[in-house]
């Protein structure tokens, strides 16, 4: 028997996590009372009442019950005497109605039917009344067959390390609905588990189109052919399994040759390479000898394609330095460039809120697959910038030295003076960066678009260090989904990353070590979806001010699907360890260590708890398996100054305590914590059995 026709017996790393927990009315959001606006009564008294409003749902599975559809009296809190009987009708189409009839008053304004089609095709609802009032407009709706798969598997853009799944569906599902994936290297026989996809729902703010199931694959191996699978549960209709395969992307050559009718263009001085960039064809490769060559914002219009890129190297990345003193040292336009082993001088003076020293720079029509490697960028406000989307961009093994210093953030916080001083920022669709070292900028890397014109996916950034900068560690404000920032290490920043105002999900912030941040680890102050805060290790003390002064804080706005579970937060400072005063619907948490034990509040009607233990026992079946560590537990201490405005420049070796009680006390994730030593992950980042791999590029 194949191994796909064997029945899958559900192991304990299964149930758990699925183990979505639902939290009750305090999760649901912070008002108090409805939010249905009351129809303005006349002097004499409440409007009467004059009409019917139906909503529902726009599709259905045939045999079985929709969704429920509403009818309403209208206006809201209108009068009227007696009672209102409601017939629902399909046109004569033959199918049947739960109930049949609704009857309404002003005491009992709203009720629901639920619909069973019959057969296929479209359906018009539509309802009468025993009253005369106004009958709505009817209610489209088309009924699916139930042997019809009701997701189709596809992919975002192609990534080097990571695999990006969208199963979007094709008709609306039932409550309770889950995709399992599973991946394997195609040729392989093992199939490895990749945990549940997030769904992503229409009413939670995904983009037209998009609503299903999405998720990522992370530690993948660039230019690697994968096997897909993806197990589908609807309760009450069917399961199926959808299949595909998908290759990674692979990284240009090393040193590589001319391709094409391309030719190597030494060039010894600046003219030359001025020169050779405006006569470069297809395949060409451009050494620059070692120098330092003084330039005037060039412009190169690469005319690489993705067989016959175009190569820009330097003899030697210490040793070739190109200098621009203001404005942009080069505008790329065009695709399928490499640039690499070189110096890139700016400014090196701080320019203020103007930004002005800028090292590459994209704007106009989209760009696709140039990558940028092995590369200084000494002394710019901005490293990288692509003012427009692009697509396919890779970044790794750079460093970025910025011009703000670590004064920046602690007096120029709340005037900005740094936050447009991106150090890589390219909104886009498949966009990643790993092994760099950022300091002295203010969103260290932005991946998301806040011209609201483009939700980036696909767009991944891992085993960065981060010295020190004025605004947020890594950025995916307004993105689409299927992002993630893992296995770095990010010190002395505002915030450690930002999703505010996020589109569908999944996000992950995976196995980060976040330490010294001066406002909030995280900043979700818009409404987002999706986040997935796994096995994340933060360090921190006293911060910008008294409101900041918490372990976690969760301003007001509503979140949806925030998923904390293993993650190790020690704070220094005064106040809360948690505190929250927004709205969480479909908030999982559990398996958190937390030093020491203070007072935790998720949400403002969740209640103030005066520890973790209170907080747990209040709040069961939240923060199941959470605990405050009795020590701090790790190995080396990691010891911070009185609040952030003492610069960490310590170790981050956040290896835990062998007597640590955070040891072996986290939850098993797929795709997380795999290969994990112990009855159970530790919590955290560093988790022992696994390797966190290098952070930041290979000199600095």
């Amino acid at each position: 028997m194949s191994e796909e026709t064997v029945a899958r017996p559900i192991s304990r790393r299964t149930i758990l996590s699925r183990a979505v927990v639902g939290m009750g009315g305090w999760l649901g959001g912070c008002g108090s009372g409805s939010t249905e606006s009351m129809a303005q009564p006349p002097s004499g008294g409440a409007m009467p009442v004059t009409a019917l409003t139906l909503s529902g749902p726009s599709s259905s599975v045939v045999g079985l019950a929709s969704a429920a559809c509403a009818v309403s009296l209208a206006p809201s809190g209108g009068s009227i005497d007696g009672l209102v009987t409601v017939i629902p009708s399909d046109g004569g189409q033959g199918g049947t109605f739960d109930p049949p009839a609704l009857v309404l008053s002003a005491g009992a304004a709203s009720g629901s039917f639920s619909y069973t089609a019959r057969s296929l095709g479209q359906v018009q609802i539509s309802v009468t009344n025993n009253r005369g009032l106004a009958s709505p407009a009817a209610l489209s709706l088309r009924p699916h067959d139930a042997s019809a798969t009701p997701l189709a598997l596809g992919f975002d853009t192609a990534t080097p390390h990571q695999l990006s799944l969208r199963c979007r569906q094709s008709r609306a599902l039932a409550a309770g609905s889950t995709a399992h994936a599973w991946f394997k290297t195609s040729g392989s026989a093992t199939w490895r588990d990749a945990g549940l996809l997030y769904q992503v729902k229409d009413a939670e703010g995904a983009a037209p189109g998009e609503a299903g199931f999405a998720g990522f694959i992370l530690d993948a191996t660039p230019g690697t052919t994968y096997d897909l699978r993806v197990d589908i549960t609807e309760p009450g209709v069917g399961s199926w399994q959808l299949n595909s395969a998908h290759a990674t992307r692979a990284l240009p050559p090393e040193g590589a040759s001319p391709s094409g009718a391309g030719i190597v263009r030494n060039c010894s001085t600046a003219a030359a390479f001025t020169s050779a960039l405006a006569s470069a064809v297809p395949g060409d490769v451009i050494v620059l000898a070692n120098g330092t060559y003084t330039v005037n914002s060039l412009n190169f219009n690469s005319p690489g394609t993705a067989a016959n890129p175009v190569v820009i190297r330097g003899a030697s990345r210490t040793g070739a330095v190109i200098v621009c003193t203001s404005g942009h040292l080069l505008q790329l336009s065009g695709s399928h460039t490499v640039i690499e082993h070189l110096t890139l001088r700016g400014s090196r003076v701080d320019s203020g809120t103007a930004s002005a020293s800028r090292g590459i720079v994209f704007s106009g029509a989209r760009r696709t697959n140039n990558t940028i490697r092995h590369c200084t960028f000494d002394g710019f406000d901005r490293g990288i910038k692509a003012f427009d989307p692009v697509d396919g961009m890779l970044v790794y093994d750079c460093e970025f030295i910025g011009n703000n210093t670590h004064d920046t953030l602690v007096s120029g916080d709340a005037t900005g003076q740094g936050w447009s001083d991106d150090g890589v920022g390219m909104p886009g669709t498949g966009n990643c960066v790993w092994n760099c070292t950022f300091s002295g900028h203010g969103d260290v890397i932005k991946l998301g678009d806040q011209s609201h014109a483009e939700r980036s996916r696909a767009c991944y950034v891992h085993h960065i260090y981060v010295k020190w900068s004025a605004d947020d560690g890594t950025e995916f404000d307004d993105a689409g989904g299927n992002c993630a920032l893992y296995n770095s290490i990010i010190c002395n920043t505002a915030t450690a990353f930002s999703a505010d105002g996020t589109y569908g999900g999944p996000f992950g912030i995976v196995r980060n070590v976040f330490i010294n941040q001066a406002r909030h680890p995280m900043k979700l102050t818009s409404t987002s979806q999706g986040v997935r805060m796994w096995n994340n290790t933060i360090v921190s003390t006293n911060k910008i001010s008294a409101d900041h002064n918490r372990g976690l804080r969760i301003p007001n706005a509503v979140n949806h699907g925030l998923d904390y579970r293993n993650n190790l937060l020690t704070y220094r400072g005064s106040g809360d360890l948690v505190y929250g005063n927004g709205s969480l619907p479909g908030l999982a948490i559990s398996n958190n260590a937390w030093y020491p034990n203070r007072a935790v509040q998720w949400t403002s009607s969740s209640g103030s708890h005066g520890s973790v233990e209170t907080a747990r026992a209040a709040l069961a079946p939240v923060m199941s398996g959470d605990i405050a560590v009795p020590a701090d537990p790790f190995a080396t201490p990691i010891t911070l100054g009185a609040t952030f405005a003492t610069r960490y420049d310590g170790h981050t070796n956040a290896t835990l305590a062998a007597g640590s009680t955070a040891r072996n006390g986290g939850v098993p994730l797929p795709g997380i914590t795999d290969g994990f030593s112990g009855h159970a992950p530790d919590v955290g980042a560093f988790v022992s059995g696994q390797a966190f791999g290098t952070v930041g590029c290979a000199w600095a």
